[in-house]
């Protein structure tokens, strides 16, 4: 079956995930697990965040609510590094809005709160949305 593309020039199509502008956005997190990083020599803790509310990409694209924004963290501490500091204590104060001394991944699911996103160039990855801080419910 043939399936015509009309006038569009295929060579000019963007393939890749739109990027949010610079900005804070209201999300939920939908997914968060522990993973052994690459090294195995430490942990990670992946996250699936989503848009609650619409909002425009960079190149004007409207994003609907559920539009995906991931992250990770590391949890190795090292020398420089204390992950309670940079990320959970973050991480808690924006998406439960309290300081469990023990807690659960899934303690966060479904849970909203605000956060700062950027844009990063990676030289092998190119331009990628990162999330540069959580903000404190208040």
């Amino acid at each position: 079956m043939k399936i015509a593309t009309g006038e569009v020039d295929l060579n000019k199509v963007e393939t890749g995930i739109p990027l949010l502008p610079p900005g804070d956005y209201e999300v939920k997190v939908v997914k968060m697990e522990v993973e052994r990083n690459k090294a195995n020599d430490g942990d990670l803790l992946n996250f699936k965040l989503v848009l609650v509310d619409p909002a425009r990409s960079r190149d004007g694209e409207m994003l609907n609510p559920g539009f995906p924004i991931f992250g990770r963290a590391s949890l190795k501490v090292t020398e420089k590094y204390d992950p309670i500091k940079r990320h959970l204590v973050p991480l808690m104060d924006c998406f439960l809005g309290t300081r469990p001394q023990d807690f659960e991944t899934d303690d966060f699911i479904g849970k909203e709160g605000r956060i700062r996103v950027s844009v990063r160039n990676d030289e092998q990855y190119g331009e990628s949305n990162e999330i540069k801080g959580y903000i404190a419910k208040k």
